[in-house]
């Protein structure tokens, strides 16, 4: 069943609010995991595959430094947060290499947050901003042009899953 824009709004809005209580409590990177599912379904078994896979890779590559986690699957879709004691971009480098090479990175979306709440962006780290699933050309004119039907991208997202699963049978 899927969620309604006014439920993802108030998601987000709780997202944002536990992002600044870390912030205050720990004064240290918070990083926010979410995982890339367009349409109104956002907790599926694809995307609680996906976001279990994204949790460990940041706890593997986070552990040295990791003072917090919290990782839940709610019906606006799974979400994780991390505390960990880096640099803001440090951590956003590492995340992003994450997303750029694991064969399930293109879903995972992993936000690395300053104090002030605003994430960094790729682009600060000298990275390349993200590509479409679909047509490799840049991700935000593709959704800004919606140059692809839910269904073609639907079918990309779970051809990218099951090819992973094939490979870790």
């Amino acid at each position: 069943m899927g969620v309604t824009l006014n439920e993802l709004l108030i998601s987000r809005d709780q997202r944002r609010a536990k992002q600044q209580q870390l912030i205050d409590k720990y004064q240290l990177t918070v990083v926010c995991l979410t995982i890339v599912m367009p349409g109104s379904e956002k907790l599926n078994q694809t995307t609680s595959y996906v976001a279990n896979v994204a949790h460990e890779c940041l706890l593997e590559v986070f552990k040295p430094y990791l003072k917090y986690n919290d990782f839940q699957e709610l019906t606006t879709g799974p979400e994780g947060f991390y505390v960990v004691n880096l640099r803001a971009l440090d951590a956003k480098q590492m995340t992003t290499e994450i997303e750029d090479t694991h064969p399930l990175g293109r879903l995972f979306d992993i936000d690395v947050l300053q104090s002030n709440l605003v994430p960094i962006m790729r682009e600060e780290i000298g990275k390349e901003s993200r590509h479409c699933l679909v047509c490799g050309e840049k991700s935000v004119d593709c959704i800004r042009n919606k140059r692809h039907s839910l269904d073609e991208v639907m079918a990309r997202i779970n051809q990218i899953v099951d090819s992973y699963k094939n490979s870790h049978r």
